[in-house]
C-alpha cells in the first residue's frame, strides 16, 4: 500500500508541475500587453479537475511590480526554446492563449482563458493534454487530459508574516522564493536585461 500512495503522490506531483510549468510558459506569451497584478498579498487557490484525484492547493503570494516582471521575463526566454506554439489573443474581457511546448520527453498542449482585473481577482481555466509522460507519474497509455483552475484573490498591501517580495507559502508551510528560483535558472533574466 505504501508504495501505491507514493506512486499516486508521484503522479500528482508531476501532473501538478506540468500543469503549471504550460500555464507559467503560457502565461509569457506575446505580443499582446499582459496585465500586471496589483502588488501585495495575493491568495491562489488551484483546483485539478484532470487528472482526477489531486486535491485542491492553496498558495500565499506576496507579490511587487519587479517580481511580476522578472517572471514574465523568465517566462518568455524560456518559451523561446521550448514551445513550438504560443499564441495570445483577446475574446471580450477574456485572454485567450494556446500553447505546445516540450518538457523533455512530454509534449503540453493547452489552451488558457484568463479573467479578471489583476487588481483584485483573476481567474485562469488551463484545458489540454500530456504526452509523453512517464509511466510511474501516470502516463504510459497516450496522452493525458489536464484541467485546471486558478482562482487568485488580492488580499491587500502588506504581506503577512514576514514574508517579502517573491515568497510563496506552499502547502504544508513550505516557502519558497521566486526571486531565488530564478536565480538559480543560470543567466535567464540577464539574457533578457
Amino acid at each position: 500500500m505504501e508504495i501505491k500512495t507514493v506512486a499516486i503522490s508521484q503522479k500528482l506531483v508531476m501532473s501538478a508541475f506540468v500543469i503549471m510549468a504550460d500555464f507559467t510558459f503560457a502565461f509569457a506569451a506575446e505580443p499582446l500587453e499582459f496585465p500586471s497584478r496589483k502588488s501585495g498579498y495575493w491568495h491562489i487557490k488551484m483546483v485539478t479537475e484532470q487528472p482526477p484525484g489531486a486535491p485542491p492547493v492553496e498558495v500565499q503570494a506576496c507579490i511587487d511590480a519587479a517580481t511580476d516582471k522578472d517572471m514574465m521575463r523568465a517566462g518568455l526566454s524560456m518559451t523561446k526554446d521550448m514551445c513550438s506554439k504560443n499564441e495570445m489573443s483577446r475574446q471580450g474581457d477574456a485572454i485567450i492563449i494556446n500553447a505546445t511546448c516540450q518538457f523533455g520527453p512530454m509534449t503540453t498542449t493547452s489552451k488558457a482563458v484568463m479573467t479578471g482585473d489583476f487588481q483584485s481577482s483573476y481567474m485562469v481555466k488551463v484545458t489540454g493534454e500530456v504526452d509523453g509522460m512517464p509511466a510511474i507519474a501516470g502516463g504510459g497509455d497516450g496522452p493525458m487530459k489536464t484541467e485546471m483552475t486558478q482562482r487568485a484573490t488580492w488580499m491587500g498591501d502588506a504581506c503577512p508574516g514576514g514574508m517579502k517580495p517573491g515568497d510563496m507559502k506552499m502547502p504544508g508551510g513550505i516557502t519558497v522564493n521566486t526571486n531565488e528560483m530564478l536565480k538559480g535558472l543560470g543567466g535567464v533574466l540577464n539574457d533578457k536585461k
